[in-house]
Parts: C-alpha cells; structure tokens; sequence
C-alpha cells in the first residue's frame, strides 16, 4: 500500500477540525515564523576539521494545534516543525486533575527524508503540583525504532523537558532544561546527529483582567551536530561541531478580541561563540528566531 501524501493527510486534519467546530470547547493555535539557530541540513562534513565558523542556517517554524475538551480529557491533534527535530504530527490525550495532569499519545515523523514518509513515536508529559505554591513537570517523546545500518534516511527523533517552578504574585517563574536531538542515516558509513540543548529561566507575566500575558526566557543553549563515519566495521571516525549562546526571549499574548488572540514572539542571543575548532560568528552576524501566530478559542476566558 502507498503511503499518504501530505494532502490526504491534511485533508484528514481539516475534516478533523470541521467536525468539531461548532464545539464550545474547541481552541485553534497556528504559529509561523523563522529563524537561523540551526545547522545547515545539507551538509555533510564538518566544518571544525575545516576551521570553519558556525554556518547559520535560516530554518521555517511551524506549530498547527487543535485542542478539544470532552468529558474531562483534552484531546489535542497537532503538527509542529522544529529546527532541530524536524516534523511532527501528534495526538495526545490531557486529563487535568488538581495536583497532577497527565498527557499521553503517539506521534509520526512526517517527510523528515525522502526515503523514510513516516517514523512512529510516543510521549508523555507529567506534572505535579501544590497549587499557587510549587510545581514540576517532565516531558518525553521518542521514536520506536533504531537507526538502521544499512537503511539510508533512516532516522530517529527525541526531545525532554524538565521543568520546577513557583507562584509568586501576578508572576510563574520556574527553571528549565530542554533537550531536542534528531540522528539520521546520510550515507552507507555515515551518522549524523543534530541536537540542541537548553538551561534557562521563564518568567510568565500576567495580571487579572489584562488583556496581555509576557513570557520572558534567559538562559544558555548549546547546539552541536556530530559526524560519525565509519571507517572499517569496528572504527567510527567522530567530529563534532558545537554553537554556544546565552540567550534572551520574550513572547507576547494579546488579547484582541473575547476569543480571539494574538501571539507575537522573538529569541536572540546575547552572546555567541563556537565550541574549538569551530570559530567564532564574524561581527556583526545576525542570528535570530521570531513567530507570530494566533489563537481563538470557543470560550472568551483564557
């Protein structure tokens, strides 16, 4: 049997989204935006053994999110590209207790490589909470299957969330560690590994009947794409190039009108520089990563 094409799949999801429209309790989210925090896709060797710099390449972000509350579970239908791990489609089901949610559900690798449509995965995200107090949660997705040794395309996604936090007045401040990794098959003799990895503080603004909620993130990142070339059937060859930053972002939710949302968002480093060999970004080198997006809901309360 063929695989689906992206139409059939998107068709899929627009019916999906048609059928329960009329619902109260539905909440659309789409985020677009760009950004050159990321490796270049088509390369094949390393720029370290060369003496090179970090090559910012520029890279589309995407989120489609569909959320629908029936009988006290959240069901969410959504696709997301990331730098990092690339495309992704996923349903999940939330149930919301009052000191623990629970997330579950699988996922699909979409058109990641030409030679492999789909890769199946799972995730699940938990939370534990004193409400108004303290907070923690951890997150986890992975493919099932093992990077292939003779299958080119062949891939494997994951990432991790870790998060602690407390309330205090009209702010949510917590810390976080994040982990994005994608490794796939180029060559017969040839891995290679993209991964971003992230410690950061998160300030979440708001204050009762404003129309506005800030999100503010600083922290440190740190992006590496590993090379590893087979040079017999018991030696690898490894090289490595790694991107440094500390980082600033800032997000902005505002309310335009009783359901419907606007999100605005940007991320910049503050400081970069390239792990040795790999040299530092020339002055002057803009890197970046902005969205915007929007999101109506089927209630006026957020």
């Amino acid at each position: 049997m063929a695989p689906p094409r992206a139409p059939a799949l998107f068709i899929l999801g627009f019916l999906f989204f048609f059928s329960l429209a009329s619902a109260p309790a539905l909440e659309l989210e789409v985020q677009g935006g760009l950004g050159n925090l990321s490796f270049d896709q088509s390369r094949r060797s390393s720029l370290s053994a060369q003496g090179g710099t970090f090559d910012a390449a520029l890279s589309p972000l995407f989120l489609l999110r569909v959320s629908h509350n029936q009988g006290g579970l959240l069901h969410n239908l959504g696709f997301q590209r990331n730098p990092i791990t690339g495309n992704r489609l996923s349903y999940t089901l939330k149930t919301d207790l009052e000191y623990l949610s629970l997330e579950l559900g699988p996922f699909l690798g979409l058109f990641n490589t030409p030679e492999r449509t789909m890769n199946p995965g799972a995730s699940g995200d938990l939370s534990l909470r004193l409400p108004g107090i303290i907070f923690t949660r951890g997150a986890l997705s992975s493919t099932f299957s093992q990077i292939d040794n003779k299958r080119i395309g062949d891939y494997s996604q994951f990432s991790s969330d870790l998060s602690l936090g407390i309330w205090v007045p009209h702010v949510v401040a917590s810390m976080n560690l994040s982990t994005r990794r994608h490794l796939v098959r180029r060559g017969a003799d040839l891995l290679i590994e993209d991964e971003s990895y992230r410690v950061f503080f998160r300030g979440q603004v708001f204050e009762e009947g404003q129309p506005y909620r800030m999100v503010l993130d600083l922290g440190y990142q740190r992006l590496s794409r590993i090379y590893t070339q087979a040079l017999c059937e018991l030696v690898d060859e490894t090289e490595t190039d790694a991107f440094k930053s500390y980082f600033i972002g800032l997000e902005g939710t505002f309310r335009l009108r009783p359901a419907f949302y606007l999100i605005l968002g940007a991320e910049l480093p503050l400081y970069s520089w390239g792990s040795r060999p790999l040299q530092d970004p020339p002055r002057g080198t803009a890197l970046y990563r902005f969205w915007t997006g929007i999101r109506w809901t089927g209630s006026s309360e957020e």
